[in-house]
């Protein structure tokens, strides 16, 4: 295992017309066939462990937020809040996880199903190493 290392995450989401975009300060371990990026997003605690090419996304805060993306997989997005859970349905297209000279940069297209309904969403995340001049 690696040591921690500061770095810089952007996330950029595009769905029905909409983008939003997050910039935090994180923190980034090397783990046997990927790594773990954790950061704060508003007073929660957020991590992205990569194994491979599949992400898992999980949330801890007021409400918890678990999620695991794959190519071509067929999952779940679990929403937890207080006892209560809620399961909405996750069909991920893309999920592509590649090594870049400063960090790491994820690619993803996925549909949540809520009822009869789907969302397309499409992400982008950008994991840059803090070089120690900044």
């Amino acid at each position: 295992m690696k040591e921690i290392v500061v770095c810089d995450v952007e996330i950029t989401t595009f769905s029905g017309g909409m983008r939003s975009h997050v910039s935090v300060r994180g923190s980034f371990k090397e783990e046997k066939d990927g790594f773990t990026v954790s950061y704060l997003q508003d007073g929660d605690m957020v991590r992205l462990i990569a194994h491979g090419q599949t992400l898992r996304m999980v949330r801890n805060g007021e409400t918890s937020l678990t999620m695991t993306f794959a190519e071509n997989m067929t999952g779940a997005m679990e929403l937890r809040m207080g006892e209560n859970i809620g399961i909405v349905p996750i069909e991920t297209e893309r999920c592509r996880i590649n090594a870049v000279r400063d960090g790491w940069r994820l690619a993803l297209r996925y549909r949540l199903h809520y009822t009869q309904e789907c969302q397309i969403f499409h992400g982008n995340i950008a994991v840059k190493f803090i070089s120690e001049e900044q």
